[in-house]
Formats: structure tokens, C-alpha cells, sequence
């Protein structure tokens, strides 16, 4: 579920999508994966809300800046918050 949430969120930016990787496909395209999940909100010593933390990675050789910024504002305005922010750069 949480998945095509992203998939349908982050279609509007105009670039592949897919959970984990794609294979032999040029950039631009977005990859994302769930890295950790676990209790946001416990209650009677059960969980009652699970915390899911998504990485979405973004493959550009050109202005990527622009689909950075669309990706942001739309999984905000989907209800996720971002906690951190890299850049690094990958030759190939």
C-alpha cells in the first residue's frame, strides 16, 4: 500500500518510478525503498501507529535540482516528513 502511494504521488514529476532499482533504463528516474519501520505510537503496551522510513533516490545527469524540489513538495503534501538530505554524486 505504501508503496503505490509513492508510485502514484511522485508520477506527476514526468520520470520513471519504481520501488528498489531499475535495469537498463537512462536517467532521469526515481527509486525509493522502505528502510526501517517500526512503532510511532504505543498504547497499553501495544503498537498503534507504525513509522515508515522511506529513501528515495533520484537519478539525473541534467537539472535535477527541479525534480528534487517536486519530490519534496509532493510527499509533504502526502503527509511525509523529509529527516535528511544528501547529494552525492556517482560518475557513470
Amino acid at each position: 500500500m505504501i508503496n503505490s502511494l509513492i508510485i502514484n504521488t511522485l508520477k506527476s514529476v514526468g520520470v520513471p518510478v519504481e520501488f528498489h532499482k531499475y535495469d537498463n533504463i537512462t536517467p532521469p528516474y526515481i527509486t525509493f525503498f522502505e528502510y526501517n519501520q517500526n512503532a510511532a505510537l504505543r498504547g497499553d503496551d501495544k503498537e498503534l501507529v507504525t513509522g515508515h522510513y522511506i529513501h528515495v533516490d533520484i537519478f539525473a545527469k541534467y537539472n535535477y535540482k527541479t525534480i528534487v524540489k517536486q519530490v519534496k513538495e509532493l510527499m509533504i503534501n502526502v503527509g511525509f516528513e523529509r529527516t535528511s538530505e544528501t547529494e552525492i554524486y556517482e560518475d557513470g
